[in-house]
């Protein structure tokens, strides 16, 4: 699979807004983008399959309503005439991973892929450009919230070290299932490292050509 990773860029928020919105149909209000990449806890990576689009983009797009961010917290934000649309080339986007670093911990808020791409082992090089975003950034360890019907995610967690730790009630919008918490062990570990550093190179190995721009202590 042909393809690189690298940090989200204002560019790309259509097309990102556009895969949450594929992937979580029901999930309400949707995220606003603009707004996580004025946040200073936000990380947003994003992958590219290689190939290029002329789209319009709106430089201040119209923003009506709440927005969906973790755990509640709301950024405030008031409502803007939209500019004129202009035709940018950029490059597609098959899906992205966000994280929120608070102090100590790194929140996996979320993983989107395309539906073409699903399948292709897309989601779990996302989740780790999560962990190495949330090492390079001094995170002891990262969280993050899945449903008890998502048995696949579910897997793939536990097999990079999450492992459940409570649960939140009603936590999901569009039917009121409750969440799965899963945490890592320490990131720093020499344990968790070794582990992770091996999956990442099977990983790797088992996709074939991936350039990944992501910053870690192992690239």
């Amino acid at each position: 699979m042909a393809c690189h990773l690298r940090y989200m860029a204002k560019e790309d928020i259509p097309q990102v807004t556009a895969i949450d919105r594929e992937a979580f149909p029901t999930m309400w209000p949707p995220v606003n983008f603009r707004n996580e990449m004025g946040n200073k806890m936000a990380h947003y990576v994003v992958a590219c399959d290689g190939q290029w689009i002329t789209t319009n983009q709106e430089s201040n797009p119209i923003k009506t309503g709440p927005v969906r961010t973790f755990l509640g917290i709301k950024w405030p934000f008031g409502s803007k005439t939209p500019d004129a649309h202009k035709l940018e080339t950029v490059e597609y986007i098959s899906g992205f991973l966000g994280l929120w670093v608070m102090v100590d911990e790194a929140h996996i808020i979320n993983i989107a892929v395309r539906e073409a791409w699903r399948g292709k082992g897309l989601g779990e090089l996302l989740l780790i450009s999560g962990i190495d975003t949330a090492i390079y950034n001094k995170a002891l360890v990262a969280t993050l919230e899945v449903r008890p019907s998502n048995i696949k995610a579910q897997a793939l967690y536990m097999k990079y070290g999450f492992q459940q730790v409570g649960s939140r009630k009603a936590y999901y919008s569009d039917n009121k299932e409750d969440a799965i918490v899963m945490t890592t062990d320490i990131l720093t570990s020499e344990a968790f490292q070794s582990r992770f550093r091996n999956l990442k190179a099977e990983h790797f190995h088992k996709l074939g050509e991936v350039d990944y721009r992501i910053e870690s202590p192992w690239t």
